[in-house]
């Protein structure tokens, strides 16, 4: 029996951008690409660096928010510099930004406008569905968990292919009324992951392996 994870959604749910951290991070006028998570191996932060370059033409006020731990690990801060070394080379140097940790998650969630993850393996990925909640569309790797998690409420791409997700992220950024059913579609999706659903859940589970013992 699988258990799926639980979000906090009286944490997680739509809000608007604080000025503050639109300020913070120069965001004001630009359309933004949010990534949450660790900057491991595994997430190929440079894919969306690669999808970035190519969304310039079409989008050029874009930035690319990478919100998560990118210095406490060696491996970390490796991946970050490869990936603002990518970002110089392909022009991108002030369009790539790294926050590290925040206190707020639910706030830099608010700053987006399409989620974007290219991690290569995930046994679940919480941040997916914690953007959904908060009314942010969802484009993830079809790899590891993340088909299963987004179900039919997020877009999936090939693994490494940057240009089929700047493909699906350009038709977010442009076309309003598929933009807004993928959020409602992703407000639905993430209602399932509530945390009265996982107690619920637990509680039958528990009941189910009573029975059988």
């Amino acid at each position: 029996r699988v258990l799926p994870l639980g979000v906090m959604l009286d944490r997680f749910q739509p809000g608007p951008r604080d000025p503050a951290l639109v300020r913070r991070y120069d965001l004001d006028g630009q359309k933004v690409l949010l990534f949450v998570g660790r900057m491991a191996g595994n997430k190929r932060i440079d894919v969306l660096v690669r999808a970035l370059a190519r969304l310039r033409t079409q989008f050029p006020e874009t930035k690319l928010l990478l919100v998560g731990d990118c210095s406490s690990a060696t491996a970390y801060r490796e991946v970050s510099e490869r990936a603002r070394v990518l970002a110089a080379e392909m022009g991108l140097a002030g369009r790539v930004v790294f926050t590290g940790q925040v206190a707020d998650l639910p706030a830099h969630y608010h700053l987006a406008d399409v989620f974007v993850t290219a991690s290569l393996h995930e046994g679940f990925g919480v941040p997916v569905i914690e953007a959904m909640a908060c009314g942010v569309p969802a484009v993830a790797g079809a790899s590891g968990a993340l088909p299963w998690t987004v179900g039919e409420a997020g877009l999936t791409f090939p693994p490494e292919d940057d240009a089929a997700l700047s493909d699906l992220v350009a038709r977010l950024l442009e076309d309003a009324p598929y933009r807004t059913e993928q959020i409602t579609q992703g407000l639905a999706r993430a209602a399932q992951f509530s945390l009265s659903e996982y107690r619920s859940n637990l509680a039958r589970l528990i009941d189910e392996a009573s029975e059988l013992a």
